[in-house]
């Protein structure tokens, strides 16, 4: 339906379990007419024709339970009337092909492969759900055989580290199953599966409140993708924030531990954010509040010394891609009338240098609504702040005009 409501969730429900049930039926149908022709045909060139025949089948219709699978939201009862009913079909395409493994090495895998894949997508959407302990569970018991690709072997280690970690006092059973882990097995080439592993390890270990092995694990992670995984980056950014606000709340926000943190988390936002990801964009709005609210760092004798993260931004806002800033450009705009509008100021110049069009409507709102001859808004008078962030917005208004022309 256009209009998904509630009524109509259990007719999805059923019409989806009708169509698998039928597809299901012509599978084994396939199935049954190929192990027999297999079996009685001895002729090596239609053996390997007929298997042939059959991956193509498989793989395409497989394709399809990969795509159509309920939302991430729908209630796991749903999911196992799905894949319970899928591992069944699996279990048939294993028995079917065991003997295949010379003849045809991909049709051999291809049941493991997709019972595995169901069974570690199964358990995500278990602990996306809150339920760490079902998807532990999952992991364990739904396999069913030893035999698992390296891929899907890394997603299952991944998806447990990840479900030990949201468990009170489990961090070290988590600790315990990623050490474990062979990571002599991992692709060498791409080295991203293996500083995954390191940087789960780093979030246990921070959980272990172990600060200086969860660091080494953070780095060895980066070192190994060489920046290329911002997921490293957020999780040790959000691991050096809350070794800054420990220390804030005992030393002090001007205690050098606790500059040292915040220094530290600053460089991982910005380090994140030159990834461009969306997650990595998500935080602009985090740091644009340290940014406002950081007083650390500046001396009482010399008021000019800029704040800890005010240093951080100044080194390395340039590295980070214009486009990650378009979609903030109203809190940019309101940056002007905070204490940090000198950071801010060169930024917007250069988005306005850069993508015009982008800036215009929000520039012309934001001097419209501060355009009132002496009132602000309610009728009070507009603060000195919002006169001087009318100049600044004036001025990333000349840039915009002077990159038009």
């Amino acid at each position: 339906p256009e209009l998904g409501v509630a009524p109509h969730l259990g007719m999805l429900h059923s019409f989806q379990v009708l169509v698998e049930a039928q597809e299901s039926a012509r599978l084994l149908v396939d199935l049954h007419a190929t192990t027999r022709t297999i079996a009685a045909m001895a002729t090596p060139g239609f053996n390997e024709h007929a298997l042939k025949e059959m991956e193509a089948k498989l793989d395409q219709k497989l394709e399809v339970w990969r795509m159509r699978l309920p939302y991430d939201w729908d209630g796991l009862p749903w999911w196992s009337d799905v894949l319970q009913w899928r591992h069944h079909m699996y279990n048939f395409i294993i028995k079917s092909f065991d003997k295949c493994e010379q003849a045809n090495p991909h049709l051999h895998q291809l049941g493991y492969r997709e019972k595995a894949w169901s069974v570690n997508k199964f358990s995500s959407v278990a602990r996306k759900q809150g339920l760490p302990e079902t998807c532990i569970t999952i992991l364990t018991k739904m396999y069913g055989y030893g035999r698992i690709e390296v891929q899907e072997a890394f997603a299952k280690v991944r998806e447990q580290a990840k479900a030990y970690l949201a468990q009170e006092g489990e961090a070290l059973t988590g600790l315990n199953l990623v050490n474990t882990t062979n990571l002599e097995y991992l692709p060498q080439k791409n080295m991203l599966n293996t500083a995954e592993i390191f940087r789960l390890k780093g979030l246990l270990l921070a959980k272990l409140n172990d600060s200086d092995s969860a660091n080494q694990a953070f780095s060895s992670a980066l070192q190994l993708c060489k920046g290329a995984l911002p997921a490293v980056w957020i999780s040790w950014a959000a691991h050096c924030e809350h070794r800054y606000q420990e220390n804030q709340a005992t030393a002090g926000a001007n205690n050098m531990q606790s500059m040292m943190w915040l220094e530290n988390m600053m460089t991982c936002y910005m380090m994140a954010l030159r990834s461009g990801t969306p997650a990595a964009r998500a935080l602009v709005p985090h740091i644009l509040s340290l940014l406002s609210f950081d007083a650390s760092g500046a001396a009482e004798s010399n008021p000019s010394t800029l704040p800890v993260t005010h240093r951080v931004w100044d080194r390395l806002a340039s590295t980070v891609p214009i486009s990650t800033w378009l979609m903030y450009i109203p809190q940019l705009l309101l940056s002007l009338q905070r204490p940090e509008a000198p950071l801010i100021r060169p930024l917007l110049s250069t988005v306005a240098a850069q993508y015009p069009q982008a800036i215009y409507c929000w520039l012309r709102t934001f001097l419209l609504e501060r355009r009132d001859p002496s009132y602000g808004r309610g009728g009070q008078p507009k603060p000195a702040a919002a006169e001087g962030a009318e100049a600044e917005a004036a001025a990333a208004a000349a840039a915009a005009a002077a990159a038009r022309v």
